[in-house]
């Protein structure tokens, strides 16, 4: 009694927070809950003018700004021809990767993801305890973290895996809310699936049941999707790949042509075979 604190500012508040992260506090009030959001939220040359949020593939537009990849696309299919940050008319359409700010948003989104798996590696040891509900983990993820990094101190396991080996399937949820994959597998072999199949049969209340047969369902979705989409790409690259090897040749043998007959080359002269 008697003793004063300091003047508490959202700053050191935040700084608290994420020195205690991992245990998963309930926040104390709607300040703290927001000074924790900031703490997080990735800087403003990393958020995508459009999507407002953390940038994945930024590309560089014919006005000089930055935006998602598949944001700006969408604008441009969408008929629209004026930037959406000045709202003059561009040029073109042709989009320049941005190496450094991506290098950056990577990073950021990294760190954030070690968060998340930090917390979730937690709540696995506390048997499923997290008394914020999710709270931190939402932000994290709202703030562009990567939720598919490993856990290299244990067998390989995500987020995910995490949080289903803890009996949270509501956590679980959250995730899948923010479109984690669920293609990774730990260093047994097992998906997210495999291990919510193993949770599932050994639950015992409908309730619970119900809860776990929906959530196997939906990673075993999840995963047909993810492998057709993988598929979809991989496809798309073996075309793009054989179209470029085709045009090689096409132009190596106009080359031979050139030198077999006698083409005037570029320099003026003339080449004969």
């Amino acid at each position: 009694p008697g003793i004063d604190r300091p003047h508490t500012t959202k700053a050191s508040l935040a700084d608290e927070m994420l020195s205690n992260c991992a245990d998963c506090p309930a926040f104390r009030s709607d300040e703290e809950r927001d000074a924790f959001a900031a703490s997080i939220a990735p800087r403003r040359e990393l958020v995508c003018p459009i999507t407002q949020e953390c940038f994945v593939d930024p590309c560089v537009a014919d006005d000089g700004n930055t935006y998602e990849r598949k944001s700006i696309l969408t604008w441009f299919h969408c008929g629209k021809t004026r930037s959406p940050v000045t709202n003059e008319i561009l040029k073109n359409r042709n989009l320049v990767p941005n190496r450094n700010i991506s290098a950056m948003a990577l990073a950021h989104r990294e760190k954030l993801g070690a968060d998340v798996l930090q917390i979730c590696r937690r709540i696995r040891q506390q048997n499923g305890r997290c008394e914020d509900n999710g709270d931190r983990l939402n932000a994290l993820l709202d703030a562009g973290a990567d939720p598919a990094i490993r856990d290299t101190l244990g067998k390989g396991e995500t987020s995910l895996h995490h949080l289903i080996c803890a009996g949270r399937a509501d956590l679980a949820n959250l995730l899948l809310r923010h479109n984690v994959s669920v293609l990774p597998v730990d260093e047994e072999g097992q998906s997210a699936a495999d291990v919510a199949q193993k949770m599932r049969d050994r639950v015992t209340s409908d309730k619970s049941i119900s809860e776990w047969v929906n959530l196997t369902k939906e990673l075993r979705r999840r995963a047909t999707v993810e492998k057709e989409q993988e598929e979809a790409r991989t496809r798309a690259r073996q075309r793009s790949n054989e179209e470029h090897r085709e045009r090689q040749r096409e132009l190596a043998e106009a080359e031979r042509d050139r030198n077999r007959y006698g083409t005037p080359s570029t320099a003026g002269g003339t080449v004969r075979g």
